[in-house]
């Protein structure tokens, strides 16, 4: 179960990420054309066990490639002599309507934000091309792999079926650690 809430959480975490880069540099014209771009979820018995293996495979593909982006974009926030907590919040905030009117940001906070986007927007760049790259070395295209995630949050029974692989997956690794 904590191995299916690090898979979710790191892949959260990289499209909360690449959406904070990205959170000042959008037009509304950007944001629709996104929304329109959102997988079908598909019903639990439209994603058969090997695409959830497929999926498994992908989610930890792309973990380390999360987790080296994450570490970059704060090294860039830091060299601009901003917190990353901070960073993050304001973001956030940037992001929520209901949030930016309460946001308390310093002008100094806002020239850091301009300083660091084209930085931020190169990393989402990079990162978002190899995570594309690693989910179709998994054998899923991008928008069947978030079609799977999506319908995983939606669908307890599908979400049941994956911690059983995962289960599988771990008794199977400690038999063959047994083993040696």
């Amino acid at each position: 179960m904590h191995f299916l809430k690090s898979i979710v959480t790191a892949t959260v975490m990289i499209m909360v990420g690449s959406s904070l880069a990205l959170a000042q540099v959008q037009t509304d014209q950007q944001q629709q054309q996104q929304q329109q771009q959102q997988p079908d979820i598909p019903a639990p018995d439209e994603i058969s066990d090997d695409e959830l293996a497929m999926f498994l495979d992908a989610s930890d593909s792309i973990r380390p490639i999360q987790e080296e982006a994450e570490v970059e974009m704060e090294h860039v926030v830091e060299d601009e002599g901003m917190d990353f907590n901070r960073f993050q919040e304001l973001m956030m905030g940037l992001q929520n309507p209901e949030m930016a009117d309460q946001l308390d940001i310093s002008s100094e906070e806002e020239e850091k934000i301009q300083v660091m986007q084209p930085k931020l927007m190169e990393i989402q760049m990079e990162t978002e091309e190899k995570m594309v790259e690693s989910i179709e070395e998994k054998g899923l295209n991008v928008q069947r792999y978030q079609s799977i995630f999506f319908s995983l949050q939606q669908h307890p029974e599908l979400m049941e079926r994956l911690e059983t692989l995962i289960d599988e997956r771990d008794e199977d690794e400690d038999e063959i650690e047994d083993e040696e």
